[in-house]
């Protein structure tokens, strides 16, 4: 089954290695340009500057449960609004 539309997020910080992750969403936002996708920021709620905000990982790599809720709810906007958007074009 071929998808009508794909939503592509960014990857969320790595304290260690903070360009490391924004090379790789910048790699990943040219990639949804250039195919037609949808790109969301999702982890934009999770960062302070490069890095993790205070509260949202435990490791510097992974979110925590709060951190999660805002990834989720974020990739979750993107794709309500997305499925709006087919059933009005009719798609």
């Amino acid at each position: 089954m071929d998808a009508s539309q794909v939503v592509i997020s960014a990857v969320p910080p790595i304290d260690a290695a903070p360009a490391l992750a924004a090379e790789l969403n910048t790699a990943l936002e040219a990639l949804a340009q250039d195919e037609g996708w949808v790109w969301v920021d999702a982890p934009a709620g999770l960062r302070d500057g490069a890095r993790f905000a205070d509260g949202m990982t435990s490791d510097g790599l992974h979110p925590t449960e709060t951190g999660a809720r805002v990834l989720g709810e974020a990739i979750g906007a993107v794709v309500r609004e997305v499925g709006r958007q087919e059933a009005t074009a009719g798609g």
